[in-house]
């Protein structure tokens, strides 16, 4: 089921696939009210043409912000769902490549930071798809040679295996084309159970997994070296076992006001530049 939010009258209404549809219906559906819209950011602001930077930032006319925190209200909406439902964040980082540095690394010592060659060797691509639980922070993945549709498909099937037969699904997830063609179209009028939640246009980054997907760059791909696609897959299944032993939810918290007047400095900051 695709829920879209009407501008004008603020009421929840259906309708058989959207793809601008953002994360933010969670807390429509759990009954918060939204405070204003993206359009009425410069107005906010009070400064001229950052309704024009807004536009630049997502192009989403369903994108609403919530007093305060974009995530307070999500959260909320969250906590009162998910004891009859299970909220998963899903996206698939792609073109993941496997690195051989052509010499090792120098360490850190005194005075003198790590040192690196500039070049490497590549050996190859693969495709993660994940689906993050907002609830426990545990990652269900699954490594792909491409990342089309049919390999998205199979995500879907691997996620409905392992999700209780008995709650609700709510996926959050972006507008990328993989993620609408016909095959999945079709794929989700047969589970009614599943509800889909789009982040706005150019805001994938509101996507939890997103920040997972940033740690399991930082803190295993970056420096690593796989002189395989099988190592590199190996490595990245080692640490999604670790994260899982460990897991706990994420808590987002920069205020939105915060990142709403950075907006703001930068779009004055623009404007006097080009004035």
């Amino acid at each position: 089921m695709i829920y879209r939010l009407h501008l004008t009258t603020g009421k929840r209404y259906q309708r058989a696939f959207h793809p601008t549809l953002a994360a933010h219906t969670l807390a429509l559906l759990a009954g918060a009210a939204p405070a204003a819209r993206a359009q009425d950011w410069a107005a906010n602001f009070n400064l001229p043409g950052v309704n024009d930077r807004v536009r630049a930032i997502t192009q989403d006319a369903h994108a609403v912000y919530y007093g305060g925190d974009f995530t307070t209200a999500g959260t909320v909406a969250a906590n009162r769902i998910l004891s009859s439902a299970l909220v998963l964040c899903v996206d698939e980082k792609s073109q993941i490549e496997a690195l051989d540095r052509t010499a090792s690394l120098l360490p850190l010592r005194p005075s003198q930071a790590e040192r690196g060659t500039h070049d490497y060797r590549r050996h190859g691509t693969t495709t993660l798809f994940a689906a993050l639980d907002v609830k426990t922070g545990q990652v269900l993945s699954q490594t792909r040679a491409r990342h089309r549709a049919v390999e998205f498909r199979t995500f879907l099937d691997l996620i409905d295996a392992n999700v209780p037969p008995d709650l609700d699904i709510h996926i959050i997830l972006d507008n990328y084309g993989t993620h609408k063609t016909a095959i999945i179209r079709n794929w989700f009028p047969k589970r009614p159970r599943y509800h889909l939640h789009f982040t706005p246009t150019y805001g994938s980054w509101l996507n939890m997994v997103e920040r997972w997907f940033a740690g399991l760059t930082n803190r295993q791909l970056r420096r690593g070296v796989h002189r395989s696609i099988a190592a590199l897959e190996r490595a990245i299944r080692d640490y999604i076992k670790a994260h899982n032993a460990e897991s706990k939810p994420s808590v987002w918290t920069k205020p939105a006001d915060e990142i709403l007047a950075s907006i703001a400095r930068f779009a004055a900051r623009t404007l006097a530049a080009q004035a």
